[in-house]
């Protein structure tokens, strides 16, 4: 077997030692956890679904916003079909086919069965053009980026 030049690996080709990484400082649990906490009540307090319905012209509205929007319409669209399901057709999450497959329920069980299917069909509309606001504002964000 030959002999193989040494692999220069994290250090240079010379045999210099790499500059030792620098250590972010650390964050203690107890200052993480009261950030966590404030964030999420502040954004319980504006939510941004009330934030992007109440947007008059002029406003100025981050595109993670219409983001934001989405997925907290989505949220309450899962809660709002799953109520109907449990009210109106308890069997179906009592007896279904992918709970005989998988041994539990989906998420998507309290959205496939009527009449919650109706609801969350027309409450999918908003969802999707909140999502593609948002894709088309950070599209455009980018593109206007990008001339400067």
């Amino acid at each position: 077997m030959k002999d193989l030049p040494p692999h220069p690996g994290p250090s240079g080709a010379n045999g210099e030692r790499a500059a030792p990484k620098q250590h972010l400082p650390e964050i203690r649990q107890d200052s993480l956890a009261k950030h966590i906490r404030r964030e999420f009540w502040s954004e319980l307090r504006h939510p941004a679904l009330v934030e992007v319905m109440r947007q008059r012209s002029g406003m100025v509205i981050s595109p993670e916003e219409y983001f934001k929007a989405s997925a907290e319409l989505m949220s309450l669209t899962f809660g709002i079909c799953w109520l109907i399901t449990v009210q109106y057709n308890f069997e179906a999450i009592r007896e279904n086919p992918l709970k005989l497959r998988l041994g539990y329920n989906n998420l998507c069980v309290g959205l496939d069965t009527p009449p919650a299917l109706y609801v969350g069909a027309g409450i999918y509309g908003f969802i999707m053009y909140f999502a593609m606001r948002f894709a088309w504002l950070d599209w455009k964000r980018t593109e206007l980026a990008r001339e400067r």
